[in-house]
């Protein structure tokens, strides 16, 4: 596990990529200095096989679209992901816990005209089980609501302050595997609707839907794992457009390397 102290005012002029300068908006600065030293005042970890990085790219092109680097506490808890688009950080977000280890808040931030400017929060709350229910915007209004059959298992979550904007649907086997999902927009006609098909070692294959007309499954999602069970990359495909090549992702994870360092 790799450990990693960094000062704040380092920090901060290491993820921006340029030097702190006079141009900085200071009362941002502050903003972010105030988050990240709460961070700080432990070390970042990397956890030994925990997810290091997300590449995107368009899948034809195979142009990098992006990568999203993640960092942990001494818990094994993502405290903060920090998002890369052209060799220079593009954003931040910082993850916040209530004492019983459950996420309440994500607070990102973008880097605009060179400096970074708080974007927004998400406040996430949760019922007695532990199980999330709602997550709202920065303004404590609600985005979205979460709802659980008697197995625990997530059936329902609907969008809007008045829960009448979208809606996802999951449906379960007798394994409890999410077998179909439905995303409905504000009519009751499905906009999306996935099958899911498991491998025999019970990890997510494919996700398959219908093409425009068509009355046999493709493939819209595949996924595939290295020997350790690991996801290490997802392709996408339209299915409105005859299945073509969408985005592509690959997904690394941190070694079990021991290094610390000041």
């Amino acid at each position: 596990m790799k450990l990693i102290k960094i000062f704040p005012l380092l920090f901060l002029a290491t993820f921006s990529g340029c030097e702190i300068n006079s141009d900085l908006d200071l009362e941002n600065a502050a903003l972010i200095l105030s988050d990240v030293r709460e961070i700080l005042k432990g070390e970042l970890h990397t956890p030994d096989g925990k997810l290091k990085s997300i590449d995107s790219y368009q899948f034809e092109s195979e142009n990098h679209v992006g990568r999203q680097d993640w960092y942990y506490d001494e818990t094994g808890k993502v405290v903060m992901t920090l998002g890369i688009s052209e060799n220079d950080t593009s954003g931040v977000s910082i993850y916040i816990y209530n004492g019983s280890g459950l996420l309440v808040q994500r607070k990102s931030f973008q880097k605009i005209n060179g400096d970074f400017e708080y974007d927004a929060s998400i406040f996430l709350e949760y019922d007695g089980n532990g199980k999330l229910i709602s997550e709202l915007n920065s303004d404590k209004k609600l985005i979205r609501n979460h709802s659980y059959n008697e197995n625990g298992l997530l059936v329902l979550t609907q969008y809007g302050e008045n829960q009448n904007m979208e809606k996802e649907i999951y449906e379960y086997d007798e394994f409890d595997r999410v077998l179909k999902y439905t995303y409905i927009g504000g009519e009751d006609s499905p906009i999306l609707l996935f099958y899911y098909r498991y491998n025999s070692l019970n990890q997510l294959e494919a996700k398959e839907a219908y093409g425009p007309g068509s009355s046999e499954r493709e493939d819209a999602f595949q996924y595939f794992y290295n020997d350790s069970g690991q996801l290490i990359e997802e392709k996408e495909y339209y299915p409105e457009w005859g299945f073509e090549p969408r985005f592509r992702k690959t997904y690394k994870y941190y070694p079990g390397t021991e290094v610390s360092g000041n």
